[in-house]
Formats: C-alpha cells, structure tokens, sequence
C-alpha cells in the first residue's frame, strides 16, 4: 500500500505544471517612467495613515496591510522602502507634491477623489457598518433607535443614519476619536467601513467587548494614490502589482 501510495504521489506531481516565474526583475526606463525613476533612485516611499488598524500600525511602519503591500510594490522594483505618516488629507497632498511614491489613504475611491488624484484599484470593497458593545443588548440596525452615535464615514459616500432611524444623536469624528469616545462610553456606537471595525470587535486595544451589526448600509472600496504627474502608469503598475500579490 505504501508503495502504491508513493508511485500515485509522483505520478500526481509530475501532472501539475510548475508555477510560472512572476517575480523576475523589470528594469523601467527612469527618463520615461516613474517606476524606472524610483529604481534609479534605489528607494520607495510611501505614505500610510496614523494608527489606523488593520490599515497601518500604530507605530506606522510595521504590521498594517498598507505596509504589506507597500512591501510588494518594493520588492517588485528591487527597491528600499521608507515610511512616512499622516492623516487621510496629508496623505493625498503628499502624493500629489511629490512627497511619497504612494500612499494608502483611509479615503473611499469617489468621484471628487479620481478626479483630482490618480488613483489603482480597488486592492479592498468595505461595506458601513456599526460596533456596538456586547451588553447593550443590540443585535439588529433597528434597535439603534434612540441610541448616540460616532461616525467615521466619509460624507460622500456614508450613509445618513439620522435618516435611517429614529431619535438617534451622530457625531462625526475620526477613528482615533471614535475610538476614545466609545471606550469612555460618551456613544454607544461607531459607524465606519467593516475594514477598521473588525480589529474593536477582535478585542484589540482598550476598548469594551464589542461586536458588528451584520447590516451593510453601503459598499466603498479602497485604493492607493500616486501623484497625477507620474509620468507613465504609475497607478496601473501599482494595481497590477496588488493584483498579483492577491492572486497568489
């Protein structure tokens, strides 16, 4: 048995076909493209919002799924990679000033944005939704009546909860200040793409246990941005390096 369970091993390797070599090296022209002139200057920067979990790290070069991909833009140049940081606004003026190669910022692809910035594909399609604590004894969208509120959300493309419900109280603030004001219990819940819920509702940092309504009041997606002045497709070459990256 073992035997035959050997030879129909070797038989079965030797059907599938190897991976193809994806990997190898591009050398881009660095008076014609963007891409060749970041090779020609041996570093990537790269511009990743502050404490914004899972999209960066709270220290902003470490473990967020911005630096991730920042890493295989890199690699796919053979380049350095340096971080720099700031808020969604600083993130998109830094692209288009030429002070980072790419950023992540946490802003939804709309209308405005890809007309004043270019922008990759989506590399994550979030949907709003809302963390509530687990003793409050929420478990639908419509038991928030009555209830206080922070929102994250961009008004562009953010649902109106003030709409949606009745008697319920919406402050607008961003992450990090939705964040404090739950955990002080100044609301009782935080509107915001699934994307950043998910790390409260796992339990990390100091905010009480928590969960996420399973309602979707809207679908956005998310995309990094380079400066419209990059000379070549710098956004295409960076949505195939992510598309890539997720293939595999």
């Amino acid at each position: 048995v073992t035997a035959l369970l050997v030879a129909v091993a070797v038989v079965t390797a030797g059907c599938i076909p190897p991976e193809p070599d994806n990997d190898r090296l591009i050398h881009f022209d660095p008076r014609r493209t963007t891409m060749g002139a970041i090779q020609e200057a041996g570093e990537l920067i790269v511009g990743v919002e502050r404490d914004v979990p899972p999209l960066s790290s709270e220290s902003g070069a470490e473990i967020g799924l911005a630096e991730r991909m920042a890493e295989e833009i890199a690699e796919a140049l053979r380049v350095e990679l340096r971080y720099v940081t700031g808020t969604t606004e600083e993130l998109l003026r830094m692209a288009e000033e030429g002070e980072a190669d790419v950023t992540f910022p946490f802003a939804p692809i709309t209308e405005r944005l890809v007309r004043t910035h270019a922008v990759s594909d989506p590399y994550y399609v979030a949907h709003q939704k809302v963390l509530v604590r687990r003793d409050a004894g929420i478990a639908t969208f419509e038991e928030l009546t009555g209830t206080s509120i922070c929102s994250t959300m961009d008004p562009d493309t953010g649902s109106d909860l003030t709409k949606l419900l009745s008697d319920v109280t919406v402050q607008e603030s961003d992450l990090a200040g939705c964040r404090e004001m739950f955990v002080d219990r100044e609301v009782d819940a935080i509107t915001a793409p699934d994307l950043v819920l998910a790390p409260l509702a796992a339990g990390s940092g100091p905010a009480p246990a928590a969960e996420v309504i399973p309602d979707e009041l809207n679908t956005e997606a998310y995309g990094a941005v380079v400066a419209r002045s990059a000379v070549a497709p710098m956004a295409d070459f960076v949505s195939s390096v992510l598309e890539e990256a997720q293939a595999e």
